[in-house]
């Protein structure tokens, strides 16, 4: 049997070559637009730190409270054992031999511990009798 006849696929062309970068880059889309800056306006500048005078003024001084002075916290304890009658004197805010007296003459009778001297539990207790001793239905 004779030989096959080769099959004649023509004469094949070059390969094209490849496409340069000018050419890819019309293929790709075309790049976002750069980001525009924001614009924040001028900044405001923070407010000026509050002065002791303001800070005074916004915070209330709750009357029942604990005097932080001395002399205050005297003349509060003062001013308490007078309304009950263990005091007969103006209130001044130092701290005399009528005041240790009236201050010691209270405790004992409110079963404290006697000292005589003017501190928050004696305050608080003066407090405490005071409003028990309020009449029914009285706003002060």
């Amino acid at each position: 049997m004779p030989a096959p006849k080769p099959i004649d696929l023509g004469r094949q062309a070059a390969p094209p070559p490849p496409p340069t970068s000018a050419e890819i880059a019309k293929l790709m889309p075309p790049p976002p637009p750069p980001p525009r800056p924001i614009d924040l306006g001028k900044p405001v500048p923070p407010p000026a730190p509050p002065t002791s005078a303001d800070i005074a003024k916004v915070t209330p001084v709750d009357p029942d409270a604990w005097p932080t002075a001395a002399a205050d916290q005297v003349r509060r304890v003062q001013a308490l054992l007078r309304d009950m009658r263990f005091y007969d004197k103006s209130p001044d805010g130092r701290m005399g031999p009528a005041t240790r007296a009236a201050i010691r003459e209270y405790e004992g009778l409110a079963g404290l511990k006697v000292t005589g001297q003017a501190n928050k539990e004696l305050f608080d207790s003066l407090k405490e009798m005071q409003l028990l001793m309020k009449p029914k239905g009285s706003s002060n």
